[in-house]
């Protein structure tokens, strides 16, 4: 058996072929519901936005240029979902923007890595999760988030000290201050 062809199945799909999209749905729908639900942090608002993206993505196929890699562009249509319900939801607050987050003696150790991320601030978490966790590059992120390649450099910088500072206490040698720029963030698979 062969690799995946993403450019003849994207190819196909641009021409109408809903197998060739369900094909694309089932290859990336894991890595933006993950990406959703970092910016979220709620399941129920994490599968809208998914769903958002997918139907958005379907609609927009053919905008898709030649030389644009699927991947990112899919990306890019999931940052603007999440906009987009942020947005809506902003008379009402939404409570995932405003909760606070507490470390407790008691956490559990696996749980860790997760409230680290909740506990950024969404601007911060995004260009965290961008960058680190989904290895899209500065250039990239800063143009998927509408910022300056300084912004982001700077945010990622503050991200990654401050889930340094709340992870450090439960790990032996804690990374100095100088290693915070080093660090990379790799969560647990969920399945």
């Amino acid at each position: 058996t062969g690799g995946f062809d993403e450019t003849a199945v994207v190819n196909r799909a641009r021409n109408g072929d809903f197998r060739a999209f369900t094909e694309l749905v089932e290859r990336y729908e894991a890595s933006i519901f993950r990406l959703t639900r970092h910016f979220t942090r709620s399941q129920g608002e994490a599968e809208e936005a998914l769903q958002g993206t997918f139907l958005q993505a379907w609609e927009d196929l053919s905008e898709l240029r030649g030389n644009c890699e699927f991947r990112p562009w899919l990306i890019r249509i999931a940052v603007r979902q999440v906009r987009m319900r942020r947005r809506a939801q902003k008379n009402g607050r939404a409570a995932w923007l405003d909760e606070p987050f507490e470390v407790e003696g008691e956490t559990v150790a696996q749980e860790l890595p997760d409230r680290a991320l909740e506990s950024l601030h969404p601007g911060l978490r995004a260009v965290f999760v961008l960058r680190d966790m989904e290895g899209i590059r500065t250039e990239d992120t800063a143009a998927m988030l509408q910022l300056p390649v300084r912004a982001v450099r700077r945010r990622l910088l503050w991200a990654r000290m401050q889930v340094q500072e709340r992870l450090g206490p439960y790990f032996k040698g804690n990374p100095s201050e100088a290693q915070a720029g080093q660090m990379r963030f790799r969560p647990r698979v969920l399945s």
